[in-house]
């Protein structure tokens, strides 16, 4: 390397003037970004302004209605009040867990209540998820 030869200044470094940065490549780097960006489309899930109807929901790809179904159920839940989850949260948690009740199944009761109950297909596809929950583990008190 020559003397005069430019220095090569790391992308992660603040530069001065107008020298453009290099955009991140490291994803650790990006994992901030992404979670944000992951908690943002959940929350527009869990929105009823963005929510689907039961109908679109039956009638959506399996797999992404499987994952839409699963991650309403995660939201209600995991998300903490505070740091600790509501008791009726726990209680439909470990009944979920002691049935070992996994996505897929979830998606058969879903799209099944919706099929068995009409009335329920111009609704918010959350309603739909609720009631399953209800049906699955009543012993939860939801």
């Amino acid at each position: 390397m020559s003397r005069n030869a430019p220095l090569k200044r790391p992308a992660h470094r603040a530069s001065h003037g107008n020298v453009p940065q290099r955009p991140c490549s490291n994803i650790r780097e990006r994992k901030p970004i992404v979670t944000i960006a992951l908690m943002m489309a959940l929350i527009h899930l869990a929105s009823p302004a963005y929510g689907l109807t039961a109908q679109e929901l039956v009638q959506a790809d399996r797999k992404f209605a499987t994952g839409y179904i699963f991650g309403a159920i995660e939201y209600q839940i995991g998300v903490a009040i505070g740091r600790t989850l509501d008791p009726s949260q726990q209680k439909f948690r470990n009944c979920l867990i002691d049935k070992k009740i996994m996505s897929e199944t979830l998606y058969e009761a879903v799209t099944n209540f919706i099929r068995n109950n009409p009335e329920s297909r111009s609704r918010a596809a959350v309603a739909a998820i609720v009631q399953t929950e209800k049906e699955i583990c009543p012993e939860a008190g939801n």
